[in-house]
């Protein structure tokens, strides 16, 4: 806990690598005591903190660029590093007053009203927003935000199997983690067939994550997504590192289209559409959809 200062008195079990990102570097923030208070807040008014932590940082970037005035933003000098701009925020926010009426909307919905070019650092996918994980060296999850079902979610695996491993792992309410441990496989598949009543083997309980895959990107389909929304923002292709081991890394637009390509022909779906195919909804079971 905090014990003395402006935020003395603040009493969390500290920030975990997502939070203190998004709401700290993300932000930047370097006040502890301050991040802990804007956590803590978050967990009291129940906000996500990944994506408050990209709203806000993504108002912070449009103000610094001229883009919106302080009158925007109901009066709040949102500058970067600022912990008390930042919790005015969340305020405003939470309980959708002025400003947070549009920011509770998500970073897509404020890139629409802002414009300017502002969606080209409106990071989000479908609407919902990325993940501590900067993707400029990192193709595979890159095509996995795309793919996903519900947007830009860093939960549904980097590649075709893991993405039907977790869809089932959903299903089940079974947290991922303890999965990675290869000796509680064999345990969870009996846990489950006891649950279900149906047995389950390894092939089995891939093949059904696999129709629930598929089943939510039907979903996905009849709502009018198509593979113009598999995209990411422009700054992951554009906006190069500038220091580190990854220095000068950045995504070639040619390249992840032709692996998205692929991706969608791995899947069984239309390359072009991206609906699933005939053949793969009946080899599934779904060809009634």
């Amino acid at each position: 806990g905090v014990t003395k200062g402006k935020y003395g008195g603040v009493v969390h079990d500290g920030p975990e690598y997502e939070t203190g990102v998004m709401l700290g570097s993300n932000l930047m923030i370097s006040d502890m005591p301050g991040l802990l208070k804007a956590i803590t807040v978050l967990d009291e008014l129940g906000l996500d903190q990944i994506s408050t932590g990209n709203v806000i940082g993504f108002l912070m970037e449009a103000y610094e660029k001229g883009m919106i005035d302080r009158k925007f933003l109901d009066g709040i000098d949102l500058k970067w590093g600022s912990v008390d701009a930042t919790l005015a925020m969340i305020e405003k926010i939470a309980a959708r007053d002025g400003v947070g009426r549009l920011a509770a909307g998500g970073v897509a919905a404020l890139s629409r009203q802002i414009g300017q070019g502002s969606e080209k650092f409106a990071i989000q996918v479908k609407g919902l927003e990325l993940a501590a994980h900067n993707i400029q060296a990192n193709q595979p999850r890159g095509l996995s935000y795309v793919t996903a079902s519900r947007g830009a979610c860093h939960m549904s695996g980097d590649d075709i199997p893991m993405q039907n491993r977790r869809a089932m792992l959903d299903s089940t309410g079974i947290c991922f983690f303890p999965t990675f441990e290869p000796a509680l496989e064999e345990p969870m598949l009996d846990l489950l067939s006891a649950i279900t009543g149906r047995e389950y083997d390894k092939a089995e309980f891939e093949k059904a994550g696999e129709r629930i895959f598929n089943l939510e990107k039907m979903f996905n389909y009849r709502e009018g997504f198509r593979r113009e929304d598999d995209r990411l923002p422009d700054r992951f292709f554009e906006d190069a590192f500038t220091v580190g081991t990854k220095k000068g890394a950045v995504l070639d637009r040619t390249k992840f289209e032709a692996m998205l390509t692929q991706y969608y022909k791995d899947r069984g779906w239309d390359p072009e559409t991206t609906k699933p195919g005939t053949a793969k909804l009946k080899e599934l079971g779904l060809d009634f959809i």
